[in-house]
C-alpha cells in the first residue's frame, strides 16, 4: 500500500534524523509522527476493519486525484514556456 510505505519511508528518515540530533528519547514520543503510530496502533487493535476501510478510501482518493499524463505534459510545457519567456 502505498501510504503505508511512504509512512514508512518518512518514520525511517526521521529516525536516522532524529538519532542524529535528539539528546533525550522524551522528545521522539512528542513527535506528530509517534502520535499518528500510537494512535494508528490502537485503532488496528480495536477496530481493524474500520483501518482497512479508511486506508482503501484514502487509496482510492490518491488514485482518482492523480492527474493524467497529458496534464503532467502539459503543466511541464508550461512551466519550459514561462522559464524561457523570463530569460
Amino acid at each position: 500500500m502505498p501510504l503505508r510505505s511512504a509512512l514508512e519511508e518518512f518514520k525511517s528518515a526521521g529516525s536516522q534524523d532524529a538519532m542524529a540530533t535528539a539528546s533525550s528519547p522524551a522528545e521522539d514520543t512528542s513527535s506528530p509522527i509517534a502520535s499518528i503510530d500510537e494512535l494508528q496502533s490502537t485503532l488496528k487493535t480495536a477496530y481493524p476493519l474500520l483501518v482497512l476501510t479508511v486506508e482503501n478510501m484514502a487509496e482510492h482518493m490518491i488514485h482518482r486525484l492523480r492527474s493524467s499524463p497529458e496534464e503532467d505534459l502539459y503543466r511541464v510545457l508550461v512551466t519550459l514556456l514561462s522559464e524561457a519567456y523570463q530569460v
